[in-house]
């Protein structure tokens, strides 16, 4: 007597024959599955990658774009002030912990007025972040802001690409 799975079931066909039919074809299956599962794992990885290194570049624009300089008209520095809640507000929601403490630095040093707000850190947390999320290499040098100020009748105010630690709080 013959094993149960030598014997015709469908059509004069074994169960062993079909089996060589159709395991290569749910193998294939599966394969496909799987690497769907993985590519869509993958993807949705790039994109969040992607989405969360926007948000420490715009983070980061917006901080640039907030210093300000002596002599700025109260309005323009209050404009950039609501540019810099923003950026904090992206950072608080987006950054890594690193990033967190230099944008809680530079908070409260605005809380207790200080004269001078050193950015430094906060940009150098942001480029950093934003560059590991990359897969970019570290950069050891530090940050540097280029500002141009308003050139009032009777003044001069050139061009400055002073380190961003030496920004000015408010214009006064």
């Amino acid at each position: 007597m013959s094993p149960w799975y030598d014997e015709p079931i469908i059509l004069g066909v074994s169960a062993a024959q079909l089996w060589l039919f159709v395991s290569p074809l749910l193998a294939g299956a599966i394969g496909a599955w799987l690497t769907r599962w993985f590519r869509k794992k993958d993807d949705r990885e790039a994109r969040r990658t992607e989405f969360v290194a926007n948000k420490y570049q715009e983070a980061y624009f917006l901080v640039c774009e907030a210093l300000e300089h002596p002599g700025m008209a109260p309005e323009e520095a209050f404009n950039r002030k609501l540019k810099l809640e923003r950026a904090f507000n992206t950072l608080d929601l987006y950054a890594d912990l690193k990033t967190r403490e230099s944008a809680k630095a530079v908070s409260e040093a605005f809380a207790r007025n200080a004269d001078w707000i050193s950015y430094e850190p906060l940009l150098t947390a942001l480029r950093d972040s934003f560059r590991e999320r990359l897969g970019l290499e570290k950069l050891n040098d530090p940050v540097r802001t280029l500002k141009f100020g308003l050139i009032l009748e009777g003044q001069n105010t050139p061009a400055s690409t002073e380190p961003a630690e030496t920004a000015p709080k408010g214009g006064s």
